[in-house]
């Protein structure tokens, strides 16, 4: 069969390609709390019982491209002027 054709496997695809979009959302916006937020102080405990992790995978989430997208993010909503870098 070919890769396309069938609608199982690609309803598989799609929701695969979502979560993993998800994911990466997630990692820019632990970042963000972490390195770039001046609104407040973020707390490890607060951000890991956010996203359901412990305190140690929160610490190891996300890396520089995680950090850039949440510059991105949060230039494109207004949140992301010379202060932020």
């Amino acid at each position: 069969m070919e890769r396309g054709n069938d609608p199982l496997l690609n309803a598989i695809r799609e929701f695969v390609a979502a979560r993993d979009e998800a994911d990466a959302t997630v990692r820019a916006l632990v970042a963000y709390a972490r390195e770039l937020a001046t609104t407040r102080r973020y707390r490890l405990v607060e951000i890991a019982e956010a996203a359901g992790m412990s305190v140690s995978g929160v610490r190891n989430l996300y890396g520089p491209a995680d950090l850039e997208r949440a510059r991105h993010m949060m230039s494109v909503i207004g949140e992301g002027g010379p202060e932020h870098e």
